[in-house]
């Protein structure tokens, strides 16, 4: 299974494991110095292994949460998802590969939303996809996820009672959507269950109030990804009122960006723009959910902003951004760069400065 990582690279190690084992030795070690020659030859390795090691012992290879890491934002006026460029490629090759196979193995991709797949030639490779829809999560897998999520956090405190009333009030809120739960989560596992209580009292009204239009025979036009979107948008709101004023400009400082950044460049950053506790306000920022935290290769360490938070702050004009991109863009190059700065003569580096 992959998961945050997707890349070629990745693919080929986990089908290295998935070989081992197997009576035909495939030197991967050879297949990956070919892609790196020929980074169009994906696909056709792919396809070779596919009717090749794996003709008799098929495999079953899952790319997991692709809406979290690989699929853009789904925009209000659309019901199909676009995937980010970095990954076009790489995923168009395996959805081909596996559909021009002549082999039992099967792609198993998970995502909350579809999604469109063009090819050179045009072609919605997506299309070719099967949609399976699985249905929402039980009280008994929301409890797994649960304990699941506190194992990764190392939680050390006993279960009590008080867990077990916050989990059945998640489950009652989030109605078996695990992206909402997942957003009500966060607090609980952080210990901020004041502005818990609040977002979960807002969406139990909601709720209420939708039953008694439904009881009028008064429709809802929110579809169900729309409801689920709006319902986070509620909670975001009510986390966003539990911030100070410096954790927020901080989050207004990470909307600045639409691409993942060092979180030592927030760090740096924060000071200079009156925010004297930098690791505080991140670590308050984490408790809600607000921060995404990327781990593919060339991107650990590095955070953005969750989706929907951005839209809970206020908007940097441009006047903002521009002071804040002066500020931001010197460190950020000399955060990416600095193992080559090493090897500048101080004269060289420069005149980022002036």
């Amino acid at each position: 299974m992959l998961y945050r990582n997707y890349q070629p690279f990745d693919v080929l190690q986990t089908l290295e494991a998935a070989a081992r084992g197997t009576k035909e030795e495939v030197n991967f070690l050879e297949l990956i110095a070919f892609l790196q020659a020929r980074a169009d030859s994906f696909k056709n390795i792919l396809l070779d292994l596919l009717e090749g090691v794996f003709d008799q012992q098929p495999i079953l290879l899952v790319l997991d949460d692709l809406e979290q890491h690989v699929l853009e934002e789904l925009s209000e006026d659309r019901k199909e998802a676009e995937v980010k460029s970095e990954y076009q490629a790489t995923l168009t090759a395996i959805i081909e590969a596996f559909d021009e196979a002549d082999t039992e193995s099967r792609l198993l991709l998970t995502s909350r939303y579809k999604f469109v797949l063009q090819n050179r030639y045009g072609d919605d490779v997506a299309a070719r996809l099967k949609a399976i829809n699985v249905p929402d999560m039980t009280e008994t897998e929301l409890k797994k996820h649960w304990l699941a999520l506190q194992e990764t956090a190392q939680r050390e405190r006993e279960e009590g009672e008080q867990d077990n009333r916050y989990l059945q009030r998640i489950y009652d809120a989030g109605k078996g959507n695990p992206g909402l739960q997942h957003l009500l989560f966060q607090p609980l596992l952080k210990g901020e269950t004041v502005a818990l209580d609040r977002a979960l009292e807002r969406i139990d009204d909601y709720r209420a109030t939708q039953t008694e239009q439904s009881d009028l025979s008064v429709q809802s036009d929110l579809s169900v990804d729309d409801l689920d979107k709006y319902l986070q948008r509620i909670a975001l709101e009510i986390y966003s009122r539990a911030l100070s004023y410096t954790e927020l400009q901080l989050l207004r400082l990470l909307t600045l960006f639409d691409f993942p950044v060092p979180e030592e460049l927030l760090l740096q950053a924060g000071p200079k723009v009156g925010i004297a506790d930098s690791v505080t306000a991140l670590q308050r920022l984490d408790n809600f959910g607000l921060l995404n935290y990327w781990s593919e290769k060339g991107l650990k360490e590095h955070i953005s902003c969750y989706g929907l938070a951005g839209k809970v702050v206020e908007t940097l004009d441009r006047e903002d951004r521009d002071f804040l991109a002066k500020i931001c863009a010197p460190l950020l190059w000399r955060i990416w760069f600095k193992d080559f700065l090493k090897h500048v003569p101080e004269t060289e580096t420069l005149k980022e400065k002036h």
